[in-house]
């Protein structure tokens, strides 16, 4: 469906560039591309040259259970690049054929429009050029209303009550304000909003005694960040056991290829502790945290970023809101972990971004944020039994 309306946007997402041909992380490497019913016959009867026709034939492949908005994706050569991708890292389709001929996801990426709750659109932080942008972005994101169209499968229509577009406004507006409150360490500001999301009432009726919690969060916030001074002696401490988050390192390097390698680092870097404790961890971060000293701003910029991409924490009705809180703080303390163990004297901030960027490709288009929950949960001596709560998600 054709959707033109007035986005809400990030400060940076003009300034955002394709790198093309320059791009260490290609998006036509390792994700699996899905396309409609209908561009999969549109690329079926395109008029290409023959080279061309030939990849796109082997590339097209039909889903097991098609529909008509997932029919078909694009699968890999052998070495995992699509067959498009041409060895000057540019798509052979998109030169010969026009933007116009690339399937949607192609089209867009990184771009993601959000519609449930109201126009939103962000880059997501899996895009190096996106990381780039953010790292030179020295203010706190701003968001903007901005008039882009989409040709979107599906129905992309929102179908909220006012009251629960309300709720979503005030509780994303709560996060941004906790996220971006530079007074405290960025880990504080994630256990913040973690706290406040615990205090929203439980369940998801977005009734008015829901958006009156909600907004009385917000103007709180507000208030606080206006009231307080800046902390600048408050250190930045790891809030989770290190047990726990090498535990949950060691079973997504299993899952996830996009960070294998750092997790195979992480295992060294534990055997070679031996009893992994806080202040191994502790002084491993700060070691590499001093190599880049605005690693705070960073951490907050993809925080933000990453927290607006992906309609946190409206993004799954299964889990509280409590689980979405433990699910940010993971998702913050494994980055960091990766950082702490994988950055050494020699790294720059190409290394830093490509870390970052593996990092995201599995928070952000994988099952990452149930199966922490389903790991976190088999930990736990007391898991019901029975629920597919339960089961792990091993693809993306």
């Amino acid at each position: 469906m054709k959707m033109q309306d007035q986005f809400l946007v990030p400060d940076y997402y003009q300034k955002f560039e394709c790198k093309g041909g320059a791009c260490r992380h290609s998006c036509c490497e390792g994700y699996q591309v899905n396309v409609t019913m209908k561009e999969y016959f549109d690329l079926k009867a395109l008029e290409c040259t023959e080279p061309l026709r030939r990849h796109l034939d082997d590339a097209l492949c039909l889903h097991g259970y098609p529909d008509e908005n997932k029919y078909a994706h694009l699968s890999h050569a052998w070495d995992g690049r699509c067959r498009m991708h041409g060895q000057d890292g540019l798509c052979e389709l998109h030169g010969e054929c026009g933007a116009d001929a690339l399937p949607s996801v192609c089209r867009y990426y990184p771009r993601s429009p959000l519609t449930k709750y109201r126009p939103e659109c962000s880059c997501a932080n899996a895009c190096e050029g996106v990381l780039e942008e953010l790292f030179r972005h020295q203010d706190k994101i701003s968001f903007e209303h901005q008039e882009l169209e989409f040709d979107l499968a599906g129905d992309r229509t929102c179908s909220q009550t006012d009251t629960a577009i309300r709720i979503y406004a005030a509780v994303r507006h709560l996060m941004f304000l906790e996220l971006q409150d530079r007074r405290v360490p960025v880990g504080r500001r994630i256990e913040l909003a973690r706290h406040d999301l615990e205090k929203l009432p439980q369940g998801h009726v977005y009734d008015a005694e829901f958006q009156k919690r909600a907004e009385w969060l917000c103007d709180r916030a507000a208030m606080v960040e206006l009231t307080s001074e800046q902390n600048t002696t408050m250190q930045e401490l790891f809030m989770l056991p290190a047990g726990t988050l090498f535990m949950l390192l060691r079973e997504f390097g299993k899952m996830y290829d996009s960070i294998e390698k750092y997790a195979e680092k992480a295992q060294e870097f534990e055997d070679t502790a031996g009893i992994m404790d806080q202040l191994q961890l502790q002084q491993a971060w700060e070691q590499a945290a001093g190599r880049f000293p605005e690693i705070s701003l960073y951490m907050e910029q993809m925080m933000v970023n990453h927290v607006f991409y992906t309609g946190f924490p409206f993004t799954d009705e299964r889990a509280d809101w409590g689980e979405h809180g433990l699910v940010l703080t993971v998702t913050y303390e494994l980055l960091k972990v990766l950082i702490a163990v994988c950055l050494d004297e020699q790294a720059d901030m190409t290394t830093f971004t490509d870390l970052c960027a593996d990092y995201f490709r599995m928070t952000e288009f994988t099952g990452f944020a149930h199966n922490v929950l389903v790991l976190l949960n088999h930990q736990s001596d007391d898991r019901p039994d029975g629920n597919d709560r339960n089961d792990l998600y091993t693809a993306g």
